[in-house]
């Protein structure tokens, strides 16, 4: 694209506008960076809960072994029995979500 500035001939060259892909992806990497700076002790230690949580159903047989612990079936046994459970405060109970989201 050429344009005509003050009598002066001016190339330009237009790159194309980056896909939604491309920024979502760059979103996401900005967003896991900071999560991972600002993590604290009690995300933490619901993240260890859920990951022993997991390996104790595993060796119990009730959920099937895999690389993740993240799975479909491990995060609605755990929520389902554990966290329906839970007697906490509401805020604190909402921290869980998040902490299986950083991780």
């Amino acid at each position: 694209m050429n344009k005509i500035i003050n009598n002066h001939h001016i190339e330009a060259t237009v790159l194309p506008p980056p896909t939604v892909q491309t920024l979502i992806e760059e979103a996401n990497a900005a967003n896991a960076s900071r999560s991972r700076d600002k993590v604290d002790k009690s995300y933490q230690r619901e993240w260890k809960k859920i990951i022993d949580f997991v390996t104790e159903k595993r060796s119990e047989n009730i959920l099937p072994p895999s690389p993740l612990y993240l799975t479909r079936d491990s995060v609605d046994l755990y929520f389902s029995t554990v966290v329906a459970n839970l007697t906490v405060h509401p805020k604190l109970a909402r921290r869980i979500r998040p902490s299986i989201v950083t991780h």
